[in-house]
């Protein structure tokens, strides 16, 4: 990623060391007070939350702290296997000029749409308002999506990131989007 981001001398970045989830603890846990949401399952695979996925989370909602605190107006978050296109910063900046366009708390650079058939309504030539998504690999967001999560009990209730993204950041479902 070092490598990859001096290709864009525009963009001032920090890297945040992930917490892996395969040495977290019980005691850790505790320790914290973390806990996991017994109640969600995978709604793909039918299982509870992994020890990876716990690490994810928890590496995620660091980052969300750290730019809370460092008070930017818009937060870039890739994840460290992120590859960029030919016109990334192009697109970039399309993006985040968009984006002023619109009410927002997070945008996806990058996302695996889950359901190819569900419907996605535009928003601009370069927006849509996504349909049910995964990946984290990179997204925008701003200051209002730190402060909802921050302020959220998501600690208490952890689970798959790439689930509460959507939540939080009011992009969870198309049609409830049009009522």
């Amino acid at each position: 990623m070092i490598e990859r981001m001096k290709k864009y001398p525009e963009i001032n970045y920090d890297f945040f060391n992930a917490i892996d989830g395969q040495n977290l603890t019980d005691e850790y846990m505790k320790q914290n007070e973390y806990s996991i949401l017994d109640d969600w399952i995978d709604p793909i695979q039918n299982r509870k939350i992994t020890k990876g996925e716990i690490g994810c989370s928890l590496s995620h909602y660091g980052v969300y702290e750290k730019a809370y605190c460092m008070e930017h107006e818009i937060t870039i978050v890739l994840e460290d296997d992120a590859e960029f296109s030919d016109d990334f910063m192009d697109k970039l900046k399309k993006t985040i000029n968009d984006l002023d366009t619109i009410n927002w708390d997070m945008c996806y650079l990058g996302r695996k749409k889950i359901n190819i058939n569900e419907e996605e309504q535009i928003l601009t030539t370069n927006l849509l308002y996504p349909s049910y998504s995964y990946w984290c690999i990179g997204y925008l967001i701003n200051q209002n999506f730190c402060e909802k999560i921050i302020n959220s009990n998501f600690l208490q209730n952890i689970f798959v990131i790439d689930e509460y993204l959507p939540l939080i950041g009011n992009i969870s479902n198309l049609k409830q989007y049009r009522n």
